[in-house]
């Protein structure tokens, strides 16, 4: 795919405007409240803009329109779940962790139980998150790679540079002001891929429904008891329920951010907002898949 000077332009411009924009906060980082918990000043709306962006990833955007190409839409079935875990989030920790007073929820399991715990937990997560992370800078890198011709290795520094230092000058702040800046790209990104394939197919809206729909792209519940296929309803569901419960409750990247909420009633509000942030997205990710599908039927 050949890109233009603008198109280089544009991607480095954005680049440079986050690590910028996160870099700014640093003058702000006068105590470890502050770098922690941007001086529990957050309000609901960018925190709940930062709740959701943090778990959206280049894996969320590369994986979403994937599966609905090569599969159909079941996975959806699962993310019914992340506003149930969300309001029991809400009703049994949130103001827990706030009555606490701590800045992780290690804190709390070092006062609950003992030290040993603790440290065993937060050697876990912090390799579970390694691990994660790992996989959403190569995913990233992966396509600058093919896209642009940029050499792997390089994106891969690059890219895993550029978010360590935001982060490690501006502290929470800018992280969840710069989550609040690429969920806009993001969406409006989204959107603009959906318009132009919805342009490029013949027929538009209705001829991609009826080349998914032929193709069995739609589908997106199976109620069937088998054990050998892909996706079932009645697994998607308890794993849609564990998943987000899990990480909307005591994941600490979650945590942190309540935790930098001007109040408990911000934390909550911000929580049931972004919950409803999920399934919209993820149904125009959904359709980016199915418009690439129909276009490449009609233009194999």
């Amino acid at each position: 795919m050949n890109l233009h000077v603008i198109d280089y332009f544009c991607i480095v411009f954005y680049l440079l405007f986050i690590v910028i924009l996160g870099s700014c906060f640093g003058r702000e980082q006068k105590t470890t409240k502050n770098y922690f918990l941007a001086d529990k000043s957050m309000r609901w709306l960018p925190l709940a803009i930062s709740m959701y962006a943090s778990i959206f990833s280049s894996i969320s955007y590369i994986m979403a329109p994937a599966e609905a190409f090569r599969y159909d839409m079941q996975w959806f079935i699962a993310l019914a779940m992340f506003p149930v875990a969300s309001v029991f989030s809400i009703v049994l920790f949130i103001d827990f962790y706030t009555r606490l007073r701590i800045t992780t929820v290690y804190e709390y399991l070092e006062a609950r139980f003992n030290l040993l715990l603790s440290t065993i937990i937060v050697l876990i997560f912090t390799l579970y998150r390694c691990l994660y992370a790992s996989i959403v800078v190569f995913s990233l890198s992966l396509v600058l790679h093919i896209i642009m011709g940029f050499p792997l290795m390089t994106s891969i520094v690059g890219t895993g540079a550029g978010a360590i230092i935001y982060t490690t000058l501006g502290g929470m702040k800018a992280v969840i002001w710069t989550d609040v800046v690429q969920f806009f790209f993001i969406v409006g990104g989204l959107v603009l891929a959906l318009l132009i394939a919805i342009n490029k197919i013949p027929g538009g809206v209705s001829e991609v429904i009826r080349i998914t729909g032929e193709a069995g792209k739609l589908r997106v519940v199976n109620t069937e008891f088998d054990l050998s296929a892909r996706y079932v309803f009645w697994t998607l569901i308890p794993y849609g329920l564990i998943e987000f419960m899990g990480s909307k409750t005591v994941d600490q990247i979650n945590v942190q951010r309540y935790l930098s909420a001007r109040s408990p009633q911000n934390a909550k509000l911000a929580m049931l907002v972004q919950s409803f942030f999920t399934m919209p997205v993820w149904f125009i990710l959904y359709c980016v898949g199915m418009c690439l599908f129909a276009y490449y039927t009609i233009y194999p």
